[in-house]
């Protein structure tokens, strides 16, 4: 289920096959077909409690800026974090995920993956995550398995997505009052009982 905010920011709640696909078709592009994805941003936008992983990507992909997100969920165990599924004879150049919030019930994981045709959007593992491509910086979580970045921090204790937007009160006051005017808006959405309630 989607809420669209005036084209400045999305809540995705409760998707099966995750929250954002970051893509460009590498065949496209090799064929001249295709002008890429290049100088993309995804920023301040809300995943809740969405299902099966939260970013994918397929590229290649070049200067892309994955910022400010915040990701909550308390419901899927096997939530994968980032799956990387660009093939092998495409390169991404410069793609960042910073300053985003991960609460997640799982612990957040990256890797580069292949299509599992067995399910809703399913990538299993073939590779370690490529951090020379696929860079991760100042970004918060609730648990990681076996991810480091510059800059990381633990979020400690129990949140609720109201928590996670109010620490960005002090980090970005302008991020803080933009995640506050959707606040205002999801009140009208037929979802906000469920927002309220985390669930």
């Amino acid at each position: 289920m989607i809420e669209d905010v005036g084209g400045d920011a999305i809540v995705l709640i409760g998707t099966k096959g995750g929250f954002f696909l970051i893509c460009s078709d590498f065949e496209h592009e090799k064929r001249g077909n295709s002008i890429g994805n290049t100088n993309s941003t995804l920023h301040y936008n809300i995943s809740f409690n969405d299902h099966t992983r939260t970013f994918l990507i397929n590229g290649p992909l070049r200067n892309i800026e994955v910022k400010g997100n915040i990701i909550y969920n308390v419901v899927d165990e096997n939530l994968v974090g980032v799956v990387d599924a660009t093939p092998n004879a495409a390169v991404n150049k410069n793609v960042i995920f910073s300053q985003n919030r991960f609460y997640t019930k799982a612990p957040f994981k990256a890797y580069r993956g292949y299509w599992k045709a067995n399910g809703c959007g399913t990538f299993a593992q073939k590779a370690p995550m490529n951090y020379k491509q696929i860079q991760f910086s100042n970004n918060q979580f609730s648990k990681v398995f076996r991810h480091k970045e510059p800059g990381m921090k633990m979020l400690k204790g129990e949140h609720t997505l109201f928590s996670l937007i109010d620490t960005f009160k002090e980090a970005d006051p302008e991020v803080y009052r933009n995640y506050i005017k959707l606040m205002e808006f999801m009140k009208k959405s037929r979802h906000w009982e469920r927002v309220k309630a985390g669930r």
